[in-house]
């Protein structure tokens, strides 16, 4: 292999390592994705706490748990929300 060749592959593969791997939405960007996909259906979010967030890098995905916040809380009192970290799409999974 020339030397040439083997320059533009190893920048090649450095490129497509440049993130490591990682998300490209940050934390913030994702909750606030999740409150707006949440909101798109109607589902009332001063009842949960402060939503978390964490990152799948096997899926590429984020998943946003959103908690009930009342003391004595219904069956299902709970949310979670899945966001696809390379297309931004949201999908709401309403506690049962």
């Amino acid at each position: 292999m020339s030397r040439a060749v083997l320059s533009l592959w190893i920048l090649a593969l450095l490129g497509a390592c440049d993130r490591g791997g990682g998300p490209d939405l940050t934390r913030e960007e994702v909750i606030a994705l999740a409150t707006a996909a949440a909101e798109a259906q109607k589902i009332n979010l001063s009842q949960y706490t402060r939503p978390e967030a964490s990152y799948k890098i096997r899926d590429d995905s984020w998943f946003v748990s959103y908690e009930c916040n009342m003391s004595a809380p219904p069956p299902g009192c709970h949310l979670d929300v899945r966001i696809e970290d390379s297309t931004r799409s949201a999908t709401v999974f309403p506690g049962e």
